[in-house]
């Protein structure tokens, strides 16, 4: 990062932080202003939105698919005002927006010396598992990508760190789980977008859609012999959100190729068909 860069980050920095002491309710407010701008002014990314959720639900009526354009703009919003909160929040402030379920599941598994690999979607507000190593006292550690600008990805850096999380791009996470030197944690994926590259032997029928899916989850597990579980993220009202940990297949067992990237994609259309504005509509997921 040049002193350009650094200056940029700064100041944006502090411009987020001034923004993140004002109250909640006020923050929300300006959430709906946001989101309204987002579908009516701007409308950003408004007939990719559209056409993933006609196409993932084809049985809905228009006035259906645009109900839950306008839910799914109003959560993204959400989103982000509740990031910009999070950068001075306390950590008891933040711990009490989310409802952990099952996870002595992925405790017991850490506390035993295993590695557990954590597979889950761009549902609800992701960002609040920053708060996991605070709250449950484990390593954590999130494989990220990073972004093409230097600023943005330092400043999400930041944010996400801040509770205890550590980052790890998803180039160096398989490196790094081979290495003799890799502490024993959870680990989470999310894998969810579209892959860089396109396979025949790497698509599954997913939202009624032929659909290319990430292996690297299940690759690595099967290597390093770790534990798989799946986060269901669920909003439960404004503010407060629900994480619950659903075990998938031993990475030990007599497992065909893809059963366990298959199982991680039921897991997620189920919560996705269970909170369909909770997911991240505006990425061109079938672009392939």
């Amino acid at each position: 990062m040049n002193i350009l860069q650094a200056t940029v980050f700064y100041f944006l920095y502090a411009a987020l932080f001034i923004l993140s002491l004002c109250p909640m309710r006020l923050l929300y407010i300006c959430s709906r202003l946001l989101s309204g701008c987002m579908y009516h002014i701007v409308g950003y990314r408004r007939d990719v939105v559209i056409q993933n959720i006609s196409r993932s639900f084809p049985h809905l009526r228009y006035n259906q698919v645009k109900d839950i354009s306008r839910a799914f703009y109003n959560n993204l919003s959400d989103n982000f005002v509740e990031i910009f909160k999070s950068i001075s929040a306390p950590p008891s402030r933040w711990q009490q927006k989310v409802v952990f379920k099952d996870f002595d599941i992925i405790t017991r598994h850490i506390s035993e010396g295993r590695t557990v690999l954590a597979g889950l979607g761009h549902m609800t507000n992701w960002e609040i598992l920053n708060i996991l190593p605070k709250v449950k006292g484990i390593p954590v550690t999130a494989v990220y990508q990073t972004q093409s600008s230097t600023v943005m990805d330092r400043l999400m850096a930041t944010i996400r760190s801040r509770f205890g999380m550590r980052l790890i791009t998803s180039k160096d996470i398989a490196r790094h789980l081979l290495s003799p030197n890799a502490r024993t944690g959870l680990y989470l994926f999310i894998a969810d977008q579209c892959p860089v590259y396109s396979r025949e032997d790497e698509k599954i029928r997913f939202l009624h859609q032929s659909t290319q899916v990430f292996n690297g989850l299940e690759k690595i597990a099967q290597k390093v012999k770790a534990e798989v579980v799946y986060l269901k993220l669920t909003r439960l009202k404004r503010g407060l959100y629900e994480v619950a940990c659903q075990p998938l297949d031993a990475p030990g067992d007599s497992a065909g190729k893809g059963r366990l990237t298959t199982a991680y994609a039921r897991q997620l259309e189920q919560n996705i068909m269970e909170q369909p504005e909770g997911w991240l509509w505006t990425h061109k997921r079938w672009k392939r």
